[in-house]
């Protein structure tokens, strides 16, 4: 799980079993984008390597997923 000062109360990161990253947002009373679509409050969407994530109003961080 991904934790940040920033992120609290906007979404966190979670891999399942197969080691899939899912964007779970936290009922934020802002938003949260992947590649400028808007993420619905409450929902999660799975995470693709490259995607373009914006927490808020602003914070940007762009998912890799590595191989292990």
């Amino acid at each position: 799980v991904l934790a940040s000062k920033h992120l609290q109360g906007h979404a966190i990161i979670e891999f399942d079993d197969r080691g899939n990253a899912y964007l779970k947002d936290l009922n934020s009373l802002n938003y949260n984008l992947v590649n400028g679509k808007k993420l619905p409050s409450g929902s999660q969407i799975m995470l693709n390597h490259g995607d373009l994530i914006i927490f808020g109003k602003g914070l940007f961080h762009q998912f890799y997923r590595m191989a292990f």
